[in-house]
């Protein structure tokens, strides 16, 4: 699972049916901005939290995020 820069209430936690989470988040947007996941079983869940510099706005359009999401789907091929 990816999320970036999640926004809304109780939306950190990371269900125990998520086998891996890579989170990109920003905290430069006042009020727009995601944060830090975690995970509701770690023994269960790998989560990996990124920040990122990117407004709430431009996050998801940053290359360095689209090759992270894709190398991660791919799991290291190309």
């Amino acid at each position: 699972l990816a999320t970036i820069d999640s926004v809304g209430l109780n939306n950190s936690l990371i269900p125990a049916n998520v086998n891996s989470n890579l989170n990109f988040y920003q905290n430069t947007t006042p009020i727009l901005h995601g944060g830090p996941n975690e995970a509701f079983l770690p023994n269960r869940t790998r989560v990996r939290n990124v920040f990122h510099y990117e407004n709430h706005w431009d996050i998801a359009t940053a290359k360095t995020v689209r090759h992270r999401i894709a190398n991660q789907i791919l799991g290291g091929r190309k």
